[in-house]
């Protein structure tokens, strides 16, 4: 079937069509309660005629007699639209006068108590009848009094009776209708202004849509809009603030490898050069980690708009793996890193690639940003909440910086070793989109870091 896109379509028909079907059924009600009435009218007129008829019945020498003059019977016949028949018929002396129309009426009850009405057909016409018995004064004889006309006047009148009521419910309809456009068409005009003041907008602008003079149906379409093009509005800032930090943590490794290539190419000893090309291979390192949280922190705003797709994961068995790839990189640091977890296994609701690189953050900082000869303990608990706690021994993060640590491209004062700035904004975007609750503290005795993760187990 067919979807009406059109708003003003649509409320007309949902209008119009049950106008037009109350119509419909008011029309066959009106039809059979106006043929009941103007049948019971005109049953009433014969029944009248009838009883005219019987009263000039007469007794003559104790018989029947029905004598009426000629012109009279003209008179009583006459009608410019239908026929006007009639029959009367003795028990004793059979028929009497009228048009002989009686076989018609397949049984002639000389014992009626009361009027009976009947339906046929007379020289195929159709016929509306009713039948009488009366009993003359000083005579022993009844008589039948049968008095019949064709249906023209009752046709005529069901018509006209009809048509005085459909035709102004008809009109009513159309009047309705176009009033109705004219009305809808009137109330859409603020949707038709928003389009209009929509379609001369600039793309860069994005302030709020003005609500004056608006109907309520439609301020809540506009409000909508506006909350739309505030997150739209702190999108754009929050990409351009992000594209902007960006280029410049990526002008530093670039001007370092710039000047150490010329540096480079101004030497012929191969010995003279290593110490350019090491710096080289730092700062190519330097971008290539870059580039790699960039991709990490991409993935996990796209992942956003695809929660509902987290599998099962077993936070003992990931985590367990995880330290132990970990383990190489921290001997070469000279660093201890060491796990702790209950033996049974502790299930979450997430993704295990962000997962894993919301862990492998803050394990790479753990291990980056301990002193040598120092330890790094990850430890999982299991309760109503899970918990994994990751401390280390290093120089640690001054009180006034914690809350700054998740923001994108932010390095601590006193930060001795290379890095962009991303891991913990990382960690933080990965823990928002699994609705695990982050605090990152100074560790024991205002030494090293302590970073809390608690989970929402399964």
């Amino acid at each position: 079937m067919t979807q009406i896109r059109s708003l003003k379509l649509r409320l007309l028909l949902h209008l119009i069509l049950p106008l037009t079907s109350l119509v419909i059924i008011n029309s066959f009600i009106s039809y059979y309660v106006t043929l009941y009435y103007v049948n019971s009218t005109y049953d009433d007129w014969l029944l009248d005629s009838a009883a005219s008829l019987a009263q000039e019945i007469k007794s003559q020498e104790g018989k029947v007699a029905f004598n009426i003059p000629p012109a009279a019977l003209r008179i009583f016949q006459w009608d410019n639209i239908d026929q006007t028949f009639f029959e009367i018929e003795s028990q004793q002396l059979g028929f009497i006068a009228g048009d002989q129309f009686t076989s018609i009426i397949s049984n002639k009850d000389f014992s009626l108590a009361t009027p009976i009405y009947f339906d046929g057909e007379i020289h195929h016409k159709k016929i509306r009848g009713v039948t009488i018995l009366t009993s003359p004064k000083d005579t022993s004889d009844k008589v039948l009094v049968m008095v019949a006309e064709t249906l023209n006047k009752r046709k005529n009148t069901v018509k006209h009776i009809i048509f005085a009521v459909i035709i102004p419910e008809v009109l009513l309809i159309f009047i309705i209708s176009f009033y109705m456009q004219f009305e809808i068409k009137r109330g859409l005009i603020p949707l038709y202004t928003l389009a209009q003041e929509l379609s001369q907008r600039s793309p860069q602008d994005l302030t709020s849509i003005s609500d004056v003079h608006v109907p309520s149906e439609i301020r809540i379409v506009i409000h909508t809009m506006n909350n739309l093009l505030a997150k739209l509005m702190k999108t754009i800032a929050l990409q351009k603030a992000f594209i902007e930090n960006a280029a410049h943590q990526l002008r530093t490794p670039l001007s370092g490898l710039k000047v150490q290539a010329e540096r480079a190419l101004r030497l012929n000893n191969l010995e003279e050069m290593k110490p350019a090309l090491i710096q080289i291979k730092s700062s190519a390192d330097q971008m290539n980690h870059l580039n790699s949280q960039l991709l990490i922190l991409a993935q996990s705003e796209t992942a956003k708009e695809s929660s509902n797709k987290f599998l099962p994961v077993d936070l003992n068995h990931f985590i367990r793996e995880t330290c132990i790839e970990w383990v190489p990189y921290a001997l070469k640091h000279n660093i201890e890193l060491s796990f702790d977890s209950p033996s049974s296994p502790i299930l979450i609701q997430g993704r295990e690639t962000l997962l894993r690189e919301l862990l492998n953050n803050l394990i790479d900082n753990a291990i980056r940003y301990s002193n040598s000869q120092g330890r790094v303990w990850v430890t999982l608990k299991n309760t109503s909440q899970p918990s994994l706690i990751i401390e280390d021994e290093g120089y640690g993060i001054p009180r006034a910086e914690l809350d700054k640590v998740f923001d994108r491209f932010y390095r601590i004062s006193r930060a001795q070793k290379e890095g962009c700035g991303l891991g913990l904004a990382i960690v933080k975007e990965i823990a928002d989109l699994h609705h695990i609750k982050i605090r990152i503290e100074q560790g024991k005795n205002s030494k090293g870091t302590e970073v809390t993760l608690i989970f929402n187990s399964l």
